[in-house]
Order: C-alpha cells, then sequence, then structure tokens
C-alpha cells in the first residue's frame, strides 16, 4: 500500500518533467525541429520511434513512442528548484526503479503555416517494469496500474508562434479500494495558461483527494481553485492563490479522534523580495465563513483578514515549506531551521481581526464580537546551540509586542470561562466600551500597559 501511493508521488513527479521538457521541443521552427528534437532527446536519454504518420497537406500529424532510458537529465532539472526537498537516497531510489524504461505516447498536430495554435498530446503510456512489479503483489496496486493503463494520464499542450500558451491534464476519476484500504482522487478542468514560464495561471475547477490507509481517514475538497504567479524580476515575485468551498478531514481508529474544518472562500496574495541568501515574505489572507471541529471543540469565525510579514527567512526553508508535499530530506531542513534561529528573524501581524466568533465545548458556548490584534515577533541574531534545547537562551533573545482591542463585554466574558482573577482588569484600559489590552516582552520579562507582571 505504500509502495502505491509512492507511485502517485511519481506520477505527479512524471507529469512535472513532461512540462519541463516540452518547451524544448518547439525551442526552433516546424521544418527543422523534428529532427532536431529526436536528436536532442537521445542525448538527455530518451529514445524514440515513430508509431504513426498521418502529415497532410496543412498538418503534421505524427505519434512517438519515447522511452526514458536514464532519467538523469530529468531528475536534474527537477532538482534545480526541489534540490533541498528531496532525501538523496530517495532521488536515487525513484530514478532507478520507477521512472527509467517507462513510455509516453506523444501526438504531433502542428500547423505548417503561421496560423491556429499547434497542439501536442503527451500520454503515459507504460510505467517500468519494477513498478509493474510491485503494484502486481496487492490489489490496490493492481487497479492502480488498470486505471493507467486504460484510462491513462493525458497532458494536452497547446503552442502558439513557438511559445507555450495552455497545458491542460485529462480529467482524473480514480477510485480503487480494498478490504481495508481506499484511494480516491478527482481532479476536474485542471489547466494551466501561461504568459511565460516565470508567469502563469493555474484553474482547477474541482479537487476531491480521500485517503484511507491504516484505519485513519484523510479527506480534501475544493472546487474553484486558480493560482497566479508573477515573476517582476529576478528579486520580486507575487502569487495569488484562491479557492473556494474548501473542506478537509482527518481521523484516526488510534486516538480516537477526528478533526474537521471548512472555509467557504479563500484568498491569499503573496509577495516575496530576495534580498542577499535571505527573503522577506508578505502574505494578505482573507477567508470567509471559517468552520473548524476538533473532537468536543467546535470553532467559528466570520471574515478573518490579516496581514502577515516573515522578515530575514532563509530561502530554502521558504523552498522546504512551498514543496511540503515533496520528500523533504529532514536532515537538511533542521540545519536550515538551526541557522535561521542563529541569524534571527522578524514576523508581523498586522491588521488581524475577525468579525465574530462562536466557540463550543461540550455543552457551553461563548459568542464574541470583533476582535482586531496587531502583533511583532522578533528573534535577535545569537549563537544559541539549539540542539541543546537552550530555552532560556532563546526566552533572552525574543522581542515581543502586541496590541488587542476587544468589545469590554467579550472581555467579561472571557474572563468568566477562564476563571480569570478581576485583578486582571488592572491591566487592560477600557475606552469607549473597548477594551485595550497592550503587551511587551522584552529582556525576559512581561509588560501589560507599561505594567511588569509578575
Amino acid at each position: 500500500m505504500k509502495f502505491s501511493l509512492k507511485v502517485l508521488l511519481t506520477v505527479i513527479v512524471i507529469i512535472l518533467a513532461a512540462i519541463i521538457i516540452t518547451p524544448n521541443i518547439y525551442s526552433t521552427k516546424i521544418n527543422q525541429s523534428i529532427e532536431e528534437t529526436q536528436k536532442q532527446l537521445q542525448t538527455i536519454g530518451i529514445n524514440n520511434e515513430i508509431k504513426n504518420t498521418a502529415d497532410t497537406y496543412f498538418n503534421v500529424k505524427r505519434e512517438y513512442i519515447l522511452t526514458v532510458t536514464d532519467s538523469t537529465f530529468i531528475f536534474n532539472k527537477i532538482m534545480e528548484k526541489y534540490k533541498n526537498s528531496f532525501n538523496p537516497r530517495t532521488v536515487k531510489n525513484i530514478k532507478e526503479r520507477l521512472l527509467n524504461n517507462s513510455q509516453f505516447l506523444v501526438s504531433l498536430d502542428l500547423k505548417k503555416y503561421p496560423f491556429g495554435d499547434d497542439k501536442i498530446k503527451i500520454t503515459l503510456k507504460n510505467l517500468s517494469d519494477n513498478i509493474q512489479k510491485e503494484l502486481k503483489k496487492d490489489n490496490i496496486g493492481r487497479q492502480l496500474l488498470e486505471f493507467i493503463q486504460k484510462d491513462g494520464l493525458e497532458l494536452n499542450i497547446s503552442i502558439k508562434n513557438m511559445k507555450l500558451k495552455k497545458a491542460k491534464l485529462k480529467d482524473i476519476d480514480l477510485k480503487i479500494s480494498d478490504k481495508y484500504n481506499s484511494i480516491t482522487q478527482v481532479v476536474k478542468n485542471y489547466i494551466i495558461t501561461f504568459k511565460d514560464l516565470n508567469n502563469y495561471t493555474i484553474n482547477i475547477e474541482k479537487l476531491k483527494t480521500l485517503i484511507l490507509v491504516n484505519y485513519q481517514i484523510f479527506q480534501l475538497d475544493g472546487e474553484s481553485f486558480s493560482t497566479t504567479k508573477e515573476k517582476q524580476d529576478d528579486y520580486n515575485s507575487k502569487k495569488e492563490t484562491k479557492a473556494k468551498n474548501i473542506s478537509f478531514k482527518f481521523t484516526s481508529m488510534y486516538s480516537r479522534g477526528f478533526t474537521e474544518g471548512e472555509i467557504k472562500d479563500l484568498d491569499i496574495i503573496s509577495k516575496t523580495k530576495l534580498v542577499d541568501n535571505s527573503v522577506d515574505l508578505n502574505e494578505k489572507l482573507t477567508a470567509q465563513n471559517i468552520y473548524l471541529h476538533k473532537n468536543n471543540i467546535k470553532l467559528k469565525f466570520k471574515n478573518l483578514k490579516s496581514d502577515i510579514s516573515l522578515l530575514n527567512v532563509d530561502k530554502d526553508i521558504i523552498k522546504n515549506i512551498e514543496n511540503i508535499f515533496f520528500i523533504i530530506d529532514n536532515r537538511n531542513f533542521n540545519k536550515y531551521i538551526t541557522n535561521q534561529v542563529n541569524k534571527g528573524f522578524k514576523i508581523n501581524l498586522d491588521n488581524f481581526s475577525i468579525d465574530s466568533t462562536n466557540v463550543s465545548f461540550h455543552n457551553d458556548e461563548l459568542k464574541l464580537d470583533k476582535f482586531a490584534i496587531n502583533s511583532k515577533f522578533e528573534l535577535k541574531n545569537n549563537n544559541i546551540k539549539v540542539s541543546r534545547r537552550p530555552l532560556d537562551e532563546i526566552i533572552k533573545n525574543i522581542y515581543l509586542s502586541a496590541n488587542a482591542v476587544l468589545q469590554k463585554n467579550d472581555l467579561s466574558k472571557i474572563m468568566s470561562k477562564l476563571n480569570l482573577p478581576n485583578d486582571f482588569l488592572n491591566y487592560v484600559k477600557i475606552k469607549n466600551d473597548k477594551a485595550h489590552i497592550d503587551a511587551e516582552f522584552k529582556d525576559s520579562q512581561l509588560f501589560i500597559n507599561d505594567k511588569v507582571v509578575k
């Protein structure tokens, strides 16, 4: 079963590799490209043979079978972007056992004259012998193999004036199961629209994932996923992600608990600025109608907004977070975290607000009106040996400030629910029926509204 999940990951890598390689096919004029491409493919470890030729007066229509004999070039291209995410042993294992000797069917429909769109279709024809051998060992694997061979994984690409314009993944509706495990994967209208390879938009009409493994269930559903990436120059980039009707659920028979949640609308705008070897990241987040449920606790938030800034963050940490769905090499990641702690960083939370909050626990309920907070966190440059877990030293190098505003009545509700003593009000400023709490942590001491908390 674990091997079958690795194969699903490998299929994603294969699709990414296809997108990376495809632009090379159209780097020259049509009357030269096919012959040159055949030679070029051989130099990067891919053999090709013609399966069918159906040229017309106006079109070049051909089918080729491509066989990966040496996947070094493909993986080097992928590793340029994801080199810090993969464990080297995992890379070697995937290269030698999973991708080599896999085959693709490539269909060309090229115009002999410069009008309309040229088209290319890439289909995963055969998995490698090693993959097939492993998949045939269990029922889930056999069903996955049958799905790939019957329904196929297909990528359709549109080219205009020798430039990549659009890539569309054939809809996926995968449902496989045995007595104890099951996998459901639905992808509808997965389309990438390119301005160029650094500026593009990804749209997914529907995405559904359901995995049942070892009495644990993970489920994710969503509609209208959209990601637009813009690279302004070598130092500045922008990405906007939108999604509607997101829901997720995780249950485990071992912990006898579950976690589930829903978000009606999500909008995240990220701006990244590269400064030397560090990244300044700013994210503007808007989410409407959030629902979280864990065991007996239910949380409902209406209209959450926030600006989050991460300053002086090592770019390798950002890459590892972005590539969380790939196989992360924990040794590298831990090294980056250690370096980051020593270098220090800043986190600013600006204009964080929630219009209303509803908290339910068993039969108890707490309703709050609008809440707003601004905060700053700084870990100063230091020589702390992180491996020793020196909490006291870390605390000495921390600066934190927070300014919160909430309704006076809401503060009374919170104090009552948490059984806070009335002395807590000595640290609160009340103005126009609103409670203001200004907190600051510095030099290992906590101040609230300029008063030391002992």
